[in-house]
């Protein structure tokens, strides 16, 4: 294609061009344009001086793989948790919790240990940050990915089976709760996108997406993006 041999137009990029900050603040303005607001009951934007705990629960609140989708470099990663983090700084509180491995059963030895704890972090917080999806080992382009769900294509619409029951035990604690959802592919939530107060869906939004995704939902930018 001439992409990728000798003479091509991207032999002339200098290196010095790599993550210079003008592709850095291009890239993160992509992502904030490209977050798709699904729904808002009113809860969002939250108020960083006034919302208190925020309790940030889920696989893909800090996971980078889920940011990077399935064509990358290296970088700086930034995940939402961190993001979360890093606006709250001085404002309020940041609780954590993983709360269920992406797909599998369990993140020790124990199945589901980790639904306790994030129940107990809802619990002790004012607003619920529900990060889940998939990421680049549960859909790509066949071969790409390394699980058993059909490597490269899903067998369906639904989060894993891990994930349901994260959600809808969170969900059962009733505090105002913002899903936000990582994939690059259709994701049906069930009745959970009634319960929840507002769905966010950031796609995989790059390697400091985590950054654009705490600004969206503390009101420092507005979600754009359609589908």
């Amino acid at each position: 294609l001439g992409m990728l041999g000798e003479g091509s137009e991207y032999d002339s990029i200098p290196y010095e061009k790599v993550e210079c900050p003008e592709h850095l603040a291009l890239a993160q303005d992509a992502t904030r344009k490209s977050c798709v607001l699904l729904k808002n009951n009113g809860l969002l934007p939250l108020n960083p001086d006034t919302v208190g705990t925020v309790a940030v629960i889920g696989p893909n609140a800090n996971n980078r793989t889920a940011l990077i989708g399935n064509y990358y470099g290296t970088s700086r990663y930034i995940t939402p948790l961190e993001g979360i983090q890093d606006a709250m700084e001085g404002h309020g509180r940041v609780l954590y919790s993983e709360g269920c491995h992406l797909f599998h059963d369990r993140i020790e030895w124990q199945p589901q240990a980790r639904i306790a704890e994030a129940v107990t972090v809802a619990n002790h917080s004012d607003v619920v940050v529900l990060v889940l999806g998939l990421d680049e080992t549960l859909e790509g382009e066949e071969g790409d990915t390394g699980n058993a769900f059909a490597s490269g294509d899903k067998l369906n619409l639904l989060l894993p089976a891990s994930q349901r029951r994260l959600m809808d035990a969170v969900l059962a604690v009733g505090k105002p709760t913002v899903l936000c959802l990582m994939a690059g592919s259709a994701i049906d939530l069930g009745d959970a996108a009634d319960k929840a107060n507002a769905v966010l869906l950031s796609w995989y939004p790059g390697a400091r997406g985590g950054k654009a995704v705490a600004e969206l939902l503390l009101g420092k930018a507005s979600p754009s993006g359609k589908l």
